[in-house]
């Protein structure tokens, strides 16, 4: 699978803008082109190496060739068939022609008869539409996306060939949506979990994506089953720091400078207070607005950092033991470790760390232990509550957000 005469230009600017996404999915490196390939060319060819068999009960997607995990191209493009938004449920089903009839046959819900599936005249169009908004949870995924300053759960349901393929404790395929950010559309990205998956082999996947906590993953898995019985301990929410590839992406070890002065008689401190008109302080500044907005006297741009007495840049700056040592006078306006306030996903953690009060633990555990036992399932897709258990549910499928 190659592109005659794509401009190599196209696939740096794809991963531009999707590699973080396809770092954090676990999505091995050689697979990158392909994915950018496939989604240029529509191409969904899982048909060529799987296909789908029923008893007429129940299904499975089971492997009709030799799937190798170093090939480049096995990694498959999933089509959604359904894409929503959870409060509008109802309304889709009764206004989009045809698709309480899709979900219908993809769920099993109805009575079969000789022909298929019983008649919306048999069941009554508002029946369907009840059981189905039921139903429809146990398929149903999420993923989010950045609406101007807010982000927004979309929740989907992949075809036909997707949602019948079964979980697994040892799975050997890995599933995991992408969002296309230039073309606005998702797609669910499938690839060998082993390095060789032999033909006639049923295909399988972790449904929860890989989660390895016990509380959490059965809570993902809650939804597959009846009653849950999980210790209350297990579900306590300690956010579990892993030095994981999406963590670690596009961030660098600092180096942090030994016996700094911290006082006024530093010689950084002491360049600045003999700032004057006839000696201000030089600024370079990658940020044309200010570098613009320097209309005080007392300062200047410069064009070299060399020159500065002040550096303002907008690129993350690491080797704050090598400037101080090379440039004791100089200053920049950056310091140690400022990501885990800048950066909202580290930020996210530092807050998860507050100790949380033992009642409201309880309470908390409790809620979650009639929750998961509770008759409906359908409250997981929802339940994120503050304390003990916030962030518990993740929004990666409604199966378990």
């Amino acid at each position: 699978l190659r592109m005659i005469g794509k401009d190599a230009h196209e696939y740096q600017d794809f991963l531009t803008l999707h590699k973080a996404q396809l770092v954090h999915s676990g999505i091995p490196e050689h697979y990158y082109r392909t994915v950018f390939e496939k989604i240029e060319l529509e191409k969904y060819d899982s048909g060529d190496y799987m296909m789908m068999l029923t008893d007429g009960e129940n299904w499975e997607v089971q492997s009709t060739t030799t799937i190798d995990s170093g090939d480049a191209n096995t990694i498959f493009l999933v089509d959604h068939c359904w894409t929503f938004h959870a409060e509008q449920v109802k309304k889709a089903l009764r206004s989009i022609p045809g698709l309480a009839q899709r979900l219908s046959s993809l769920t099993g819900v109805g009575y079969p008869d000789g022909d298929g599936y019983e008649s919306e005249e048999e069941t009554g169009l508002e029946e369907l539409i009840e059981r189905l908004s039921e139903k429809i949870w146990d398929l149903a995924e999420t993923y989010t996306i950045q609406k101007d300053d807010e982000k927004v759960t979309v929740c989907y349901m992949m075809d036909e060939l997707g949602s019948r393929i079964q979980h697994s404790e040892t799975p050997n395929m890995k599933m995991a949506p992408f969002f296309h950010i230039t073309k606005q559309f998702a797609v669910t990205l499938m690839w060998p979990a082993e390095d060789e998956i032999a033909p006639e082999t049923s295909i399988t996947r972790d449904v929860t994506l890989g989660e390895t906590d016990t509380g959490k993953r059965a809570a993902r898995l809650a939804i597959f089953r009846d009653h849950i019985e999980v210790d209350q301990e297990s579900l306590r929410m300690a956010e579990v720091e892993k030095l994981n590839p999406y963590n670690m992406y596009g961030r660098k070890d600092q180096t942090l400078p030994e016996g700094v002065e911290r006082d006024s008689e530093h010689p950084a401190s002491l360049r600045l207070k003999q700032a004057s008109p006839s000696d201000p302080i030089k600024v370079f500044t990658d940020l044309k607005f200010m570098a613009d907005a320097l209309s005080d006297p007392l300062f200047k741009a410069v064009n070299s950092d060399k020159d500065a007495d002040f550096i303002s840049t907008s690129s993350n700056f690491d080797k704050f033991k090598e400037f101080y040592e090379q440039h004791p006078t100089k200053v920049i306006n950056q310091f140690p470790n400022e990501n885990v306030i800048c950066c909202k996903d580290l930020l996210l953690k530092v807050a998860r760390r507050c100790k949380i009060e033992e009642k409201d633990r309880e309470q908390c555990d409790q809620l979650i232990i009639e929750r998961l036992n509770s008759p409906s399932k359908t409250w997981l897709r929802t339940f994120t509550p503050g304390g003990a258990l916030s962030g518990l549910i993740w929004s990666t499928s409604c199966r378990s957000s």
